[in-house]
């Protein structure tokens, strides 16, 4: 199967730049954990809502009838034309711009055994958190479970400290039902790999399953589970962050054996 990379050029001197500040005084003594978990949580928001949130999109798509599809584009894929080449690839055109392109391999994403390749650039999310272009395979590899994942090949040249030739992201996403909104569909969460960040990388890793409950505000709403998130860089000290979600906009974050509970960022 063919593999898609990965770039994540998000915030890069930003997080790179805050994970290894010193602090002031005035500083909250966990700040530098909820820095850490912040990087995390925006593009773990950013995957789910640009890339995958698309494809659940084009899946409901892909099973209407002409009726329904024209009002599911009309909904989510608004000011956009879908198009397919003579290889089966669906490209989403905004304008004459490409912003997207989707190989079903002739399936259906419900359908268990299938793997869709996507790329998609959403301008929104890309002015807020910065350059970035995303491509990953997401999975259906039983009923209401699905895997997210892709691989970013790592160069000598790129001086980062990881092992092994390839940055990876894996994410396993588990619904009582195929989803259409991801926001409005309870759903769990597991999985672990890495983020580039600069010449830094973030490692991270659900230890206890993240409980998302369905909600009408597109965004995460992380009701329970833990992720441990550690920061790496060269000739610097590793930062190790735990987080805890709470619910109602909270996460509670563990750094140096302190723990604090901050509202999340979106």
């Amino acid at each position: 199967m063919k593999k898609f990379i990965l770039i994540f050029c998000i915030l890069s001197v930003f997080c790179t730049s805050c994970i290894w500040e010193l602090g002031d005084k005035d500083r909250r003594p966990t700040q530098r954990g909820k820095e850490v978990h912040e990087c995390w949580f925006s593009i773990t928001d950013f995957v789910l809502n640009s890339s995958v949130q698309t494809a659940f999109y084009f899946n409901a798509w892909l099973a209407a009838d002409s009726l329904e599809r024209i009002a599911i584009e009309d909904q989510y894929f608004p000011y956009q034309r879908i198009r397919v080449d003579e290889d089966g690839n669906y490209q989403i055109y905004k304008g004459e711009q490409l912003i997207g392109i989707i190989n079903t391999h002739q399936t259906l994403l419900s359908d268990i055994g299938s793997a869709w390749e996507v790329i998609y650039r959403h301008d929104d999310l890309m002015s807020k958190y910065g350059f970035l272009c995303s491509g990953m395979t997401v999975s259906c590899v039983e009923n209401g479970c699905w895997e997210i994942s892709s691989d970013w090949p790592v160069s000598p040249e790129d001086y980062l400290p990881v092992t092994g030739d390839t940055i990876s992201w894996n994410l396993r996403l588990t619904a009582a039902a195929t989803p259409m909104k991801l926001s409005e569909t309870p759903y769990q969460l597991e999985g672990n790999g890495t983020f580039c960040l600069g010449y830094a990388v973030l490692n991270y890793q659900i230890d206890t399953p993240i409980q998302q409950a369905a909600n009408q505000w597109g965004r995460l709403d992380w009701t329970g589970g833990q992720v441990s998130l550690t920061a790496k860089m060269y000739q610097r000290e590793d930062v190790e962050v735990g987080a805890e979600y709470l619910g109602n906009g909270q996460v509670r974050i563990d750094y140096k054996g302190i723990k604090e509970t901050w509202d999340l960022s979106y």
